[in-house]
């Protein structure tokens, strides 16, 4: 398909060329002056609190780490029925999806314009295994409705998390019981046959124990698609959604808690069903040893297991690190964990890979206008020299409401057992994928810089740059005619010398009136491989988005109405199957442009007696949408539609 020239029936007021796309992406923003009321008294996030960027609680306003939070709040607003919905409402997070071979349902998520397989996924923690890992992991296989928050980590990470958190990383947070006991059903039905059902227990048990459960149902006909061929009407799936957690209290200075995850799904394939499992049990605990030290360790496990492809992936990790507050302005940090992944696929085989690390970080408020965190990390991946990644970051408050925030860190990743042994895997096409036991590890150092101004209390803007050199960076080289098979192309996993990858974004957040919320962002990024001069494989292009929540009385009773956009420019991504009339040995015959798009979303929630009824509409404009994540996607255009209710249980009230 030429990404230039649409298909007929998409010329219609969905297909804006590109200006006024991003006019209308950002229009909702630009118009809300016009309908401001009375400002709000609340700044709004100065106080969430964030655990991925130093490891222990602290106010998303006191940290010198570029963090972004989606908490419980908007993820209400915006009722996504996924995750990856969610995230395209986010500034620098480039949502893919692409079925192939893989789940139907899949979003992955790139951190500062880099490919997804450089973003760590970790869940309350633990790093999250999917399917198609060398692509990004899927967030799909956590639902939005067991979410507490999701913290979004900028930049550079190895310092505090080791290899693949070049690009950043994203923290999914669940919910966990409290002081009151909660519970909340919920129930929706909608378009391509897709119904789905929740349920969450969060339960004080007394004697310091809490109990936190969680259990979701999903089956659908699932998106319809134009491509792959392969997959046309023959996307459906079913999936089975369960966490239980226990907290309790060992003592006056312990505490320990006990969890699991576990995800079923099947999927239609070629005329039966295929299935796969996600299984994440983990164990830890935290000591105080006296008023200033504590101690906190974790045991986890996660192994993902699907039938197509005979994939196995399993990683075992313990972990122990301690913290001592110096002073009341100054904690240390140290911790070593290991790590021993197993994994197995078809054109892969069976290899183990053993790793560990030590860690050490400091943070430092010398002032209350001054923040500062350095931190220090070594990793030993076996068949990988010793690697050391710093990091320091800073935050300055030169007045009330102006914050500004820069750091610079070393990304280091290890090459992973597929990329080291694949050998003649390939989607239909000539070009197969074979991986490189000679492979070096990639380092990266990445310079961020982020300005927060909050002129009234109603108004938050922020602007965020970055800049990331890449040194011995892994991608797919022509090697020429397979020995086995002279029909198949060897593209090799190679590095190469040098890269560099650079963004800029921007987004604006009001809060107007009473109940009026209005939001709106743009995010811009460009790489280049500097030995040739060349794009890199991935190129994530530009995106936008606005959307405005409305919250008002009507008759008695609480209406919450919603309307968003989303839209993506100049987005490419290599493929596995070359254009027509490509050549065989060109790299730019397998970057495959994907058209522009818009999306418009709409939402409406009624509260009830017992709960709230909602409703959701998205591709009002009925565009097809390109995507490629392992394969090229085209999403049919037809608006889908999906209503529901939610009911808060009634526990504990007389």
């Amino acid at each position: 398909m030429d990404a230039s020239n649409p298909p007929a029936g998409l010329n219609r007021i969905g297909h804006f060329p590109t200006v006024e796309r991003w006019l209308v992406a950002l229009g909702l923003g630009m118009a809300a002056p016009l309908i401001a009321g009375e400002p709000a008294t609340d700044i709004v996030g100065m106080d969430e609190v964030v655990v991925t960027a130093t490891r222990s609680e602290l106010p998303l306003r006191d940290t010198p780490e570029i963090v972004q939070v989606i908490d419980r709040e908007r993820i209400d607003a915006l009722n996504p029925q996924t995750l990856g919905a969610l995230m395209e409402y986010t500034t620098g997070a480039a949502v893919a999806t692409g079925t192939g071979s893989g789940l139907p349902n899949r979003s992955t998520v790139s951190i500062n314009g880099l490919p997804a397989n450089y973003t760590l996924v970790l869940v309350d923690g633990v790093r999250l295994l999917t399917d198609h890992i060398h692509t990004g992991q899927n967030l799909e296989l956590v639902s939005p409705d067991c979410v507490e928050r999701i913290e979004i980590m900028r930049g550079a990470a190895s310092a505090q998390y080791g290899t693949d958190a070049i690009g950043g990383v994203v923290n999914i947070v669940t919910r966990k019981a409290g002081t009151r006991p909660e519970g909340t059903v919920r129930m929706s039905t909608g378009s391509n046959a897709t119904h789905e059902g929740s349920v969450s227990l969060l339960l004080p048990a007394g004697r310091g124990v809490k109990v936190s459960t969680f259990a979701g149902w999903e089956r659908s006909d699932g998106v319809p698609l134009k491509l792959p061929a392969n997959r046309v009407n023959n996307t459906g799936y079913e999936r089975l959604n369960l966490l239980g957690r226990i907290d309790a209290a060992a003592g006056p200075s312990t505490r320990w808690y006990a969890s699991i995850h576990w995800v079923d799904e099947s999927m239609e394939w070629r005329g039966g069903t295929t299935d796969s499992t996600l299984t994440m049990p983990a164990v830890g605990f935290e000591h105080a040893v006296g008023r200033d030290v504590e101690v906190n360790g974790r045991l986890s496990y996660t192994r993902w297991r699907a039938a197509l492809n005979g994939e196995l992936n399993t990683l075992f990790e313990p972990e122990v690190h301690g913290k001592w507050r110096m002073r009341a302005n100054q904690t240390l940090m140290a911790g070593v964990d290991a790590k021993r992944n197993d994994f197995d696929r078809v054109s892969v085989g069976r290899h183990r890979q053993d790793a560990w690390g030590a860690f050490v970080q400091h943070d430092w408020a010398p002032r209350e206008t001054l923040a500062v965190m350095a931190a220090l990390r070594q990793d030993k991946v076996e068949g990988v020299g010793a690697a050391f990644t710093p990091k320091l970051a800073l935050m300055l408050v030169p007045g009330k409401r102006l914050r500004l925030r820069a750091s610079v860190g070393r990304g280091f990743h290890a090459p992973s057992l597929q990329e080291l042994h694949e050998e003649g895997y390939g989607h239909g096409g000539t070009a197969y994928r074979f991986g490189n036991p000679e492979l070096e590890p990639e380092h990266s150092t990445t310079y961020t810089a982020g300005v927060e101004l909050r002129p009234t209390e109603a108004v938050q803007l922020v602007v965020y740059g970055f800049h990331s050199e890449l040194d011995d960076m892994i991608v797919p080289v022509y090697r020429g005619p397979w020995a086995k098979d002279p029909r198949v192309d060897v593209w090799e996993r190679t590095n190469i010398k040098s890269a560099t990858v650079r963004g800029i974004e921007g987004s604006v957040r009001l809060t107007l009136g009473k109940g009026l919320q209005v939001e709106s962002g743009y995010t811009l990024t460009g790489n280049r491989d500097e030995a040739t001069g060349r794009q890199l494989p991935y190129h994530p292009g530009a995106s936008a988005y606005g959307k405005v929540r409305v919250q008002r009385r009507l008759g008695g009773r609480d209406v919450a109405a919603f309307a968003g956009v989303r839209a993506g420019f100049n987005r490419k991504a290599w493929n596995w199957q070359p254009a027509r009339d490509a050549g065989r040995d060109n790299p730019d015959g397998l970057t495959t442009p994907l058209r522009d798009y818009t999306n418009l979303e709409a939402g409406l929630e009624l509260a009830v007696a017992v709960g709230a009824i909602f409703v959701r509409a998205e591709n009002l404009l009925g565009e097809d949408i390109e995507n490629l994540d392992d394969a090229f996607t085209v999403m049919d255009g037809s608006p889908a539609v999906r209503v529901g209710f939610s009911w808060a249980l009634p526990l504990g009230r007389k």
